[in-house]
């Protein structure tokens, strides 16, 4: 299970940050994306762990924090209002998606 979270986190907050990327008009790189994604995942599951997995807000949050400095240190987005702009568009893209995909399985399995 842990797994299939992981993968989907993964693959989520790639294509958002891409998307997100490509709608500010800055420029980035696969080799860049991908190590944000893949420890954007890890602190989600870091979160889930202590935390548990209940929490939502908490879990965006430090999403938020962890996307925000890795794309100002991993990419040329060095200035802090085109990296607030890029983590913010990514986060609540990713937010609207989660609640999405949420609410079509309590509908679909039915388990309210």
């Amino acid at each position: 299970m842990l797994l299939i979270q992981f993968s989907i986190e993964v693959i989520l907050s790639f294509v958002v940050l891409k998307v997100a990327f490509n709608l500010t008009g800055f420029p980035s790189l696969t080799r860049q994306l991908l190590p944000i994604s893949i420890l954007i995942a890890l602190s989600m599951l870091g979160v889930d762990h202590l935390v548990g997995e209940d929490s939502f807000f908490i879990r965006n949050l430090v999403a938020f924090a962890v996307s925000y400095n890795l794309i100002k240190w991993l990419t040329d987005a060095k200035d802090w209002e085109l990296a607030m702009t890029i983590a913010i568009a990514a986060r609540v893209v990713t937010a609207a998606i989660s609640w999405a995909l949420l609410t079509f399985n309590l509908i679909h399995y039915e388990r309210f």
